[in-house]
């Protein structure tokens, strides 16, 4: 009998991981999905998109600073580690202002469905690198997950904005460079650093940028402060539980469960904002639910 446990033992401990990442995956996604709802908030409130980013990252970079304190975490990194997280502060700018940049120029649906490229490109890039095994059915059922995206959004393709296009995609690009990059930064380095790091290097150059043309508007009501600080709150929950779900579960697997983020922030549209949504954007959400299903069984 105690051979028989300690041969099961491995194989629970790494189901339980599993189970304990795809719920931090889960809780991030929610956490994120209802980001879009308090920067409505807040730029109802008179606050700007810049401010909103500058503030975000600031106390993104304060709530995991106090974190790895209170826990009494070492900031130590081994050098690559470090300058590698920091390399990819910029690159984290550039996913946020290219992703709300792009909204003012093209749909926010479009913005959306091109953003949400990024779970592919990754499933492609990590198995083209050979860093990560992605099986020809998780490919499969990453694209099935972007036409029920298309679905769900509602997407349409016309009066298209070049300007728009780029932004968005170069979001999406970003995105998938800063997730590809750091999963296997944290191949050797604590999961939560590498995000403090990286977070950290972002809010000291919006700093610099705001002392040279930026101007941070705050927002003038109680809702619109609700907003501000709520966009923060939620992106460091989100961010902070997907990346450390990664080690666990892989970059992949991650990403392809984030493609709940659009549906809960439609279904936190309904609920809250009061907007509808037709049969066929049902028939969309399902797909998504569908393509999970079949990625984690192919995992």
């Amino acid at each position: 009998m105690s051979v028989l446990n300690l041969q099961e033992s491995p194989l629970r401990s790494t189901r339980w991981n599993g189970v304990v990442a795809i719920t931090m995956v889960l809780i991030s996604s929610v956490a994120i999905g209802t980001a879009p709802i308090f920067a409505k908030l807040a730029y109802d409130g008179g606050s700007n998109a810049y401010s909103v980013i500058t503030a975000r990252n600031l106390m993104m970079t304060i709530c995991l600073g106090a974190g790895l304190l209170g826990f009494g975490k070492s900031f130590r990194l081994s050098r690559p580690a470090l300058l590698t997280s920091l390399a990819m502060g910029p690159v984290y700018i550039l996913v946020s202002f290219g992703y709300l940049g792009a909204v003012a120029y093209i749909p926010v649906n479009l913005t959306i469905l091109i953003y949400f490229l990024h779970p592919l490109l990754i499933g492609v890039l990590l198995r083209f690198i050979g860093h990560e095994a992605v099986s020809g059915v998780r490919i499969g059922a990453l694209c099935l997950a972007i036409a029920g995206l298309g679905l769900a959004i509602g997407a349409k393709w016309f009066h298209l904005n070049p300007l728009g296009l780029g932004l968005a995609f170069m979001s999406a690009i970003a995105c998938t460079v800063m997730i590809v990059v750091n999963s296997i930064t944290m191949k050797r380095a604590d999961s939560v650093l590498v995000i403090f790091y990286m977070v950290l290097s972002a809010t000291f150059l919006l700093a610099a940028a705001h002392t040279v043309c930026g101007k941070l508007i705050l927002p003038y009501n109680i809702s619109g402060w609700i907003g501000f600080f709520g966009v923060g709150i939620s992106y460091t929950v989100g961010i902070t539980l997907f990346f450390a779900a990664i080690p666990m579960i892989g970059a992949a697997r991650a990403s392809m469960m984030s493609n709940i983020e659009p549906i809960i922030g439609i279904l936190f549209a309904m609920l809250i904002l009061g907007e509808r949504i037709s049969t066929l954007q049902e028939a969309g959400m399902a797909l998504v639910f569908v393509s999970i299903i079949i990625m984690e069984r192919a995992s």
